[in-house]
């Protein structure tokens, strides 16, 4: 399964579908930047850091007004995180219809089930005002540069959860709190303790942390691209205050 999930409001695209996409005329106060653009400046960044592209994905929402769009991708990498098991992911996005700021986040790849989750936070977030083409390439570099520490926290936070046996009361806790802090909503505590007690996938029939953290990303794969990324941020943050603070 592909780990970029797209709706009906979206479509699978290709490197060369954005040479071509028009860009709509900037405002006083609004400046977009093409999403091939975007995607050039990423990759230059990645290269000049010594990153390695294995896979880049790539989706589009459906045009608004015939030509305005919002740009999802993942590249993944050839770096892991847990060996074999886990791998490095930077996911970014775009948009030229006024609705998302361009920003890159990293990610995990799990192998057994291609789940993704973001790690911590946005590692670059920046809104299509005045002056971004200048910022744009300063401030995705310096989000690259935090990639071996964003690899090296996940690897110390999935180490642990492998590690932590998980009782059903202490999950039936956590996903109480996960809802009470919108990590998923109160309807989606049902849909992660199934996933919980009969895991789709064998690896994770052990009874740990780590089997219910892929509980809950199993889940996020019927979510929206936004909704997923802001969600697994999240989740990727409760773990971490819940099992590593």
């Amino acid at each position: 399964m592909s780990q970029l999930i797209l709706h009906v409001n979206a479509m699978s695209a290709k490197v060369e579908d954005l040479a071509g996409l028009p860009v709509p005329p900037a405002t006083e106060t609004w400046q977009p930047v093409s999403h091939a653009d975007f995607d050039a400046l990423v990759r230059q960044a990645i290269a000049d850091a010594g990153i390695e592209i294995s896979q880049a994905e790539y989706g589009l929402s459906k045009p608004d007004e015939g030509y305005r769009h919002r740009l999802f991708g993942i590249y993944h990498t050839r770096d892991e995180i847990l060996e074999g098991e886990v791998g490095a992911a930077i996911g970014f996005r775009n948009s030229t219809d006024q609705t998302l700021s361009a920003g890159l986040v990293f990610g995990s790849r799990v192998f057994v089930c291609d789940n993704l989750a973001f790690a911590g936070k946005y590692v670059i977030r920046r809104k299509h005002t005045k002056r971004i083409l200048n910022d744009l390439p300063g401030l995705i570099r310096r989000g690259i540069s935090q990639f071996t520490d964003q690899v090296d926290a996940q690897q110390r936070l999935f180490e642990r959860l492998q590690a932590t046996p998980l009782a059903n009361t202490a999950t039936h806790d956590i996903l109480v709190r996960a809802s009470a802090t919108g990590v998923i909503s109160f309807s989606g505590i049902r849909k992660v303790r199934e996933e919980w007690i009969a895991p789709s996938h064998e690896a994770f029939r052990q009874r740990t942390a780590w089997s219910l953290f892929n509980a809950f990303t199993e889940v996020a794969k019927s979510y929206e691209p936004v909704a997923r990324s802001e969600r697994t941020l999240a989740l990727t943050g409760m773990f971490r205050r819940e099992f590593l603070n």
